[in-house]
This record gives structure tokens, C-alpha cells and sequence, in this order.
């Protein structure tokens, strides 16, 4: 087995919060998001950290900037895939519909 590099697992954790505080920047003048306070948000928030940090160490990455963008892509391609208007659509929308929205944010 190989050693696990935390550096880069946690970088391509930061690199999946990047799109949400780039959408909380972007609002900055504007009152806090509402979203902010759900609990949906940040159980998704820590599922795309997750990601980012998985997939930066699946793939090998070996400097920080690859972290980073690894952990950035990926996230931020499934969130992208998540919240199109296409794809599956549960009849019943619920909890599956309001992340999609906050998604699509």
C-alpha cells in the first residue's frame, strides 16, 4: 500500500468549497442566503468536500494546484449534471428537489 498524502486529500477538499464561496461572494451585498441555514446545504456542502478530496487522491494528484482543480472538477461537474433541467425527477419532488435548486444556484 501506499502512503496516503492528507495534503492533498484535504487541498481537493478546499478545492470543492471554492464554487460555494464564489456564489457567497458573489451575493456578499445582498442579505445572507437563506440557504446558508438549511441543513440540506451543508450536508451537501460535506458530501462535495468529500468528493473533491476523494477524487484528488484517486486520481494521484502531486502538487497542490492539481489537488485543487481535482477537487474543484469534480464536484463541481456533479453538481453541474445534478441540477440540469434534464435527468431523473422524482414525482413527489422533496428533499431531492430542493438540493437540485440549491444546486442550480
Amino acid at each position: 500500500m501506499t502512503n496516503t498524502d492528507w495534503t492533498m486529500i484535504l487541498c481537493g477538499g478546499l478545492g470543492a468549497v471554492i464554487p460555494d464561496l464564489l456564489r457567497i461572494i458573489k451575493g456578499r451585498h445582498k442579505s445572507m442566503p437563506t440557504y446558508l441555514k438549511t441543513g440540506y446545504f451543508w450536508i451537501g456542502l460535506l458530501l462535495l468536500v468529500i468528493l473533491g478530496g476523494l477524487t484528488s487522491w484517486l486520481v494521484g494528484a502531486q502538487k497542490i494546484e492539481e489537488a485543487v482543480a481535482y477537487g474543484f472538477g469534480a464536484p463541481e461537474v456533479i453538481s453541474r449534471l445534478v441540477s440540469s433541467t434534464g435527468g431523473y425527477r422524482p414525482k413527489s419532488g422533496g428533499w431531492f428537489e430542493l438540493v437540485r435548486q440549491w444546486w442550480a444556484l
